[in-house]
């Protein structure tokens, strides 16, 4: 018998604990099928992640395209690798974009916040944030108009939300922490799908808060980028092999446009816009080998931006049939 918990730990990342038995703690869970579509059909890319004597190989599935781990974290691996140092300068919580800590980073965090208001079609109303972290979306939700809730299990981040800035947040698991079915108008996930063991039963519990006509909105890294691809080809068609990460396998999940639908439709959503965004790779023109990775890069930033793919991905979902608290 499995049982789900969903733990949501920062704006970053948000994990479904699923125990199989009585307890697996301490124990590796194998990925046999595609989380997002459930095909079993799939191919080994040449990406791995080494971290706790273990090598995590990922996979693409052969139908949705979707990325994902042959093998996933124990719930003792996920508490480690999301602990407290996650927050620091140097830590894992913005994968290296800025550095610094999460709330040196206010000025950055409140920018964003603005630009993903903006993008959000429902204006006013309740608004719930999973995986909030210090708060600093809510914060700007909340002058823009709406009425504001968050979840964080990090206790630290949790706390700055509601001292320091006055915010309702709750800090414990998602599913724990007592919220009313189907009483928020948008559910907001940002930098946290990628995080979730089982994308499918996240957005299943999403559905379940909200309102008939309510707005799932997501915010996220995207694999549908040319510069990915043609490196990761290249790499095997010279027979180089692996390319050997050696930190925690903090992405679990690598979405595609195909299967972000997949996990939306089945759990009664249908996604409704989805927009794309591709990173500008660094000019290195000194060397031969940096001026012809930066060729490359420059080439495939053109088709993502031409073909409407890149690394990021913002996109709402909404309800196709009335919310039911029946769903299993």
């Amino acid at each position: 018998m499995a049982n789900s918990a969903v733990i949501c730990l920062s704006n970053v990342h948000c994990v479904v604990l699923t125990i199989q038995g009585d307890d697996t703690m301490g124990m590796t869970i194998p990925q046999n099928t595609c989380p997002a579509c459930r095909s079993a059909r799939r191919k080994r890319i040449p990406a791995v992640n080494a971290w706790d004597g273990i090598e995590w190989q990922h996979v693409r599935c052969s139908d949705c395209k979707h990325r994902y781990l042959e093998l996933y974290p124990s719930d003792e691996q996920l508490t480690r690798m999301y602990d407290k140092s996650y927050f620091s300068d140097g830590g894992g919580w913005v994968c290296g974009y800025w550095g610094g800590s999460y709330e040196s980073n206010e000025r950055h965090l409140r920018d964003e916040a603005v630009r993903a208001l903006r993008d959000i079609p429902v204006k006013r109303g309740r608004i719930l944030e999973i995986g909030c972290a210090g708060g600093f979306f809510l914060d700007e939700a909340r002058v823009a108009g709406f009425d504001v809730t968050g979840v964080e299990l990090n206790p630290e981040m949790a706390e700055h939300a509601r001292t320091k800035l006055g915010l309702t947040v709750h800090c414990g698991m998602f599913e724990d922490v007592g919220l009313e079915p189907h009483s928020f108008d948008v559910v907001v996930v940002q930098d946290v799908l990628e995080h979730i063991r089982d994308p499918r039963a996240f957005v299943t519990s999403v559905y379940k808060l909200l309102r008939p006509d309510g707005c799932f909105f997501v915010r996220g890294p995207l694999e549908q980028q040319a510069k990915e691809g043609v490196y990761l080809a290249l790499r095997s068609l010279t027979g180089r092999g692996n390319r050997i990460v050696k930190e925690p396998p903090f992405h679990l999940q690598g979405f595609t446009r195909h299967s972000f639908a997949a996990i939306n439709n089945s759990a009664g959503l249908t996604p409704r816009t989805f927009s794309t965004d591709a990173t500008r790779p660094a000019m290195k023109l000194w060397g031969a080998k940096n001026a012809a990775a930066t060729v490359i890069g420059y080439a495939a930033f053109l088709a993502d931006k031409i073909l409407g793919r890149g690394d990021f991905m913002t996109a709402t979902a909404f309800p196709v049939r009335p919310v039911s608290s029946d769903i299993r």
